[in-house]
């Protein structure tokens, strides 16, 4: 049996499969034209598989819960839109936006406050989920354990921070 696997340009969105194609098809409707941006759509169907199981020992991933009790609100997250909270708490900086029927407010970005051995400070963590990008943040050291000076800037889906290096 072959595996085959893609994604879409920016990456977000990928897909892996363990079976053989039985059809593969362009399609011209105006339906697959609009879906896709394009000319065509390109459809391909697989025979159906029970779901695999997960490997032994693999963690199951469940939401973040967010727990305003032991959170302290700092204020909005511009780069997170307008209902977007911003919260401190012992190990961590969030964001939270509503969710659901009864609005419930779900984590939709954490920044660590230690990160690569310092220490990330409240305005610079500000600077962060208001504008996209902090000052210059000197003494981060790496896994290798050099020193190194970079920006943190939200990567393009806003669900983590990146580092920017300055030019050399």
């Amino acid at each position: 049996m072959s595996v085959f696997s893609g994604k879409c340009l920016c990456g977000n969105v990928t897909y892996k499969c363990h079976a053989e194609p039985t059809v593969i098809f362009n399609c011209h409707c105006e339906d697959c034209r609009r879906a896709t941006g394009s000319v065509f759509g390109t459809n391909f169907f697989v025979p159906q598989f029970p779901p695999r199981e997960a490997k032994a020992g693999a963690k199951k991933r469940e939401p973040k819960k967010f727990d305003a009790k032991k959170s302290t609100l700092i204020g909005t997250a511009a780069q997170f839109g307008d209902e977007a909270q911003f919260y401190e708490t012992k190990t961590s900086w969030l964001v939270t936006k509503p969710s659901g029927a009864e609005n419930e407010p779900r984590i939709v970005f954490e920044l660590k406050k230690k990160l690569c051995e310092r220490d990330i400070q409240l305005d610079e963590a500000t600077a962060l989920v208001g504008e996209g990008k902090t000052a210059l943040i000197e003494d981060f050291v790496s896994k290798r354990g050099s020193k190194f000076n970079a920006h943190l800037v939200l990567s393009k889906t806003k669900t983590k921070a990146d580092f920017e290096f300055p030019p050399r």
